[in-house]
């Protein structure tokens, strides 16, 4: 079977999940609730790491991989919105040239809407999670956290609103879906930002059929932008996730751990923010050895003041500590795959005092391999 052909097929399947859900559903924006359930139903109980590789042979790279599994998942959303735009076309079409008196039709028009709304939203929740599993970070679906936390990856958006009550009627829904993540999914549905975003995705997937003639490149193209966006946004964090592990894991076994830590919280603290990487690192070195005290919040607050006494031990350490402190604050910048400003300025003073090579062509050529 082509690939056109099994999406095809994929597409009549969700035809009729889509005439089986409620308008209402489609405007209050608890039809995430369904697409969440459809898209995890039996998936994550079955790809892995390893079937990914067998998905695309010849990727051994754990990068190439990622970047195979993006190409693929947006190939796949392009083909839909294309075949989803046509036939709402053709529909729409018939409709208007028998005189809007076939209004049989319209509901076939409606479920061509919605299956590409499904359709892509199946897609990009999948390739969200799959990004996770392949950086070693796999979100569980059936805990609340995660389940929150892939879907504000998968759909580039924040969902941290506290529900104050339950959803009506989302709960019974969900507990006839019968699924072990039903649980989890009935906690983030009760939550009105989950609802707010579903009636996002739908507004925003109505528009690309908003003008039958043009649709079909207009939702292949809108499709291809989104998932491939989404995808390039969820490698990235994944991957910083799975850097800071490393990182952390490093510290962990490494001597001088509070020089260590120290000057990577100098480095994090560089630029004014912490990105979802850096945060993940600050985490591991205040929740992740406590007794040890790496990093507590005193040492937070205080190394503003002590930057200088930090400074001078570093410049009283051996050169293989200064060596690997160096080291690893040029991991701790490049977390996030960027190396900003204000990192670089701090990484150039501390290259003077631990006596290593900084400059601009260096640090280009750090940055190009952290990419």
């Amino acid at each position: 079977m082509t690939l056109k052909a099994q999406i095809q097929s994929e597409l009549r399947e969700l035809q009729a999940l889509a005439q089986q859900t409620p308008s209402a559903a489609l405007g209050d924006g608890s039809w995430l609730l369904l697409a969440i359930r459809e898209s995890f139903d039996g998936y994550t109980d079955d790809t892995h790491i390893h079937s990914l590789r067998t998905q695309h042979p010849g990727q051994t790279d754990v990068h190439d991989l990622a970047q195979a599994r993006i190409s693929d998942a947006t190939k796949r959303a392009t083909i839909a919105g294309g075949l989803s735009a046509g036939a709402y076309a053709s529909v729409v079409m018939a409709t208007l040239a028998s005189g809007g008196l076939a209004g049989i039709t319209l509901p076939a028009a409606a479920a061509a809407f919605a299956a590409d709304l499904y359709y892509v939203t199946r897609v990009q929740l999948r390739l969200a999670w799959d990004l996770s599993v392949i950086y070693d970070t796999p979100l569980n679906i059936q805990d609340d956290t995660d389940l929150r936390a892939l879907t504000r990856v998968a759909f580039g958006v924040e969902l941290d609103q506290e529900a104050h009550h339950a959803t009506k009627g989302l709960a019974p829904l969900a507990s006839r879906l019968g699924t072990r993540a039903t649980t989890s999914i009935v906690r983030l549905a009760s939550r009105p930002a989950l609802q707010t975003v579903g009636r996002t995705l739908a507004l925003r997937s109505l528009a690309k059929f908003a003008i039958p003639a043009i649709g079909v490149p207009l939702c292949a193209g809108i499709n291809y932008l989104t998932t491939r966006s989404i995808g390039y946004a969820a490698r990235d964090i994944f991957r910083g996730q799975d850097r800071a592990r490393r990182l952390a894991c490093t510290l962990r076994s490494a001597p001088n751990q509070q020089l260590l830590s120290r000057t990577v919280l100098l480095i994090l603290r560089a630029d004014g923010r912490l990105r979802a990487a850096e945060s993940a690192l600050v985490d591991d070195l205040i929740q992740g050895w406590p007794d040890a005290g790496l990093v507590t919040l005193d040492a937070q607050r205080d190394l503003a003041t002590s930057t200088s006494q930090l400074y001078t031990q570093l410049a009283d350490a051996s050169p293989d500590v200064q060596a690997l402190v160096f080291e690893s604050a040029v991991h701790a910048a490049l977390l996030d795959g960027e190396l900003h400003s204000d990192e670089s300025k701090v990484l150039g003073e501390l290259a003077k005092v631990c006596g290593q090579v900084w400059n601009a062509e260096r640090a280009a050529q750090i940055q190009a391999a952290h990419r």
